[in-house]
């Protein structure tokens, strides 16, 4: 099953770029949040398929973890993400860590 998720900032507040009120540039964000969800597909037993990150939100398209019989452990991924794969077009940023 793939899953589209969104997750959104509020009151103004910036994720990622240039916030034009205060003049702060929230870019560094961007890596933080590709590790992040690299870490956490991982931990879960899920796997990313591809997200696109916004100043002021993120979209992650995933598959859910799958349903193993005998209760085995999920699958762990067995190398860091290269960095091939990774576009950016209008300020957000593509990857699949397949």
């Amino acid at each position: 099953q793939v899953v589209h998720c969104i997750n959104r900032c509020v009151r103004r507040a910036f994720l990622c770029g240039k916030d034009e009120l205060t003049g702060k540039n929230y870019d560094h964000r961007r890596e933080l949040i590709r590790n992040r969800l690299e870490f956490l597909a991982g931990v879960m037993g899920i796997e990313v398929l591809g997200y696109a990150i916004m100043s002021n939100h993120f979209h992650t398209g995933s598959t859910g973890p799958a349903i193993y019989p005998n209760e085995e452990e999920p699958p762990r991924p067995s190398r860091r993400h290269s960095g091939e794969g990774v576009t950016t077009t209008h300020g957000a940023s593509h990857l699949s860590f397949t």
